[in-house]
């Protein structure tokens, strides 16, 4: 023997699916457990620890490791390690997992972007074979969103200035622009951001709203006035449909109406 190559087995799983470097230690993830990696030196060079043995992996690329915790999607939950594994609460758990192709989870792909401090995840909904949706978790502010768009590899931008990504045989440079690149001329990416509904105690209240104050800023923009359209919609109920827009901008009676206003 002229080297300290080894053998270990690691009991929980059936298969190894993927392994996070991190700081300290090597994670390992079988179908089933997450294991603990670490140097020992001489003679056995590693040593093997069981952090859990009731966890699952989406994929082989759905773990990713952000502002020293590690990240990863399950079969049904998200979850994070940050020196003990825990289920990552999620407002998004039953809109993205009852409406996920689990048979094509091998596609998962887990990447961050650390200049807004996120973590996303590019995964298939229940009616495509291919990466189509995605999720976001906002690690400073303990916020997640989610959108509709194909991407199936990522990288952040630690290398190349800006975050790259990858779909359909094309490499896209995110955060940077105004355009997709996808027509000639370039035009700017229809978007929009819509809040959940705003909790009131425990559904017993209802809310007087007298003024907004929007903390928007067009830094970069290149348009002569630009704006931004901000509707503000309101409802009695839960499950309620939003009082419709009838152009009144005051509470009559017990209904406030949907108002939209452009805010320079």
């Amino acid at each position: 023997v002229t080297n300290t190559a080894g053998s270990q087995r690691l009991v929980y799983g059936s298969i190894l699916v993927t392994s996070e470097k991190t700081r300290q230690e090597t994670l390992i993830w079988s179908d089933s457990a997450l294991y603990s990696m670490r140097y020992l030196g001489p003679p056995y060079t590693f040593g093997f620890s069981t952090l859990s043995n009731e966890v699952s992996i989406a994929s082989p690329n759905s773990a990713i490791t952000a502002n020293g915790i590690t990240y990863w999607m399950g079969n049904d939950k998200f979850y994070a390690y940050s020196g003990r594994v825990d289920t990552l609460p999620c407002a998004l758990r039953q809109y993205v997992f009852d409406d996920f192709n689990l048979s094509q989870s091998d596609q998962v792909c887990a990447g961050t972007n650390e200049k807004y401090n996120e973590v996303w995840w590019f995964y298939p909904s229940s009616t495509s074979d291919y990466n189509d949706r995605y999720v976001v978790y906002n690690y400073l502010e303990k916020l997640w969103y989610y959108g509709d768009i194909a991407r199936t590899a990522w990288l952040d931008s630690h290398i190349l200035g800006f975050p790259w990504a990858t779909y359909n045989n094309i490499l896209v440079q995110h955060e940077n622009g105004t355009n997709d690149g996808s027509i000639n001329p370039p035009a700017g990416i229809p978007a929009y951001i819509e809040s959940a509904d705003f909790d009131i105690g425990e559904g017993d209240k209802f809310s007087a709203v007298n003024r907004v104050v929007p903390d928007v800023d067009f830094i970069g923009s290149v348009i002569t006035n630009p704006s931004v359209t901000m509707t503000i919609s309101t409802r009695n109920f839960p499950g309620q449909g939003f009082f419709i827009n009838d152009n009144v901008a005051n509470v009559s009676g017990s209904k406030a109406t949907t108002q939209v206003y452009d805010y320079t």
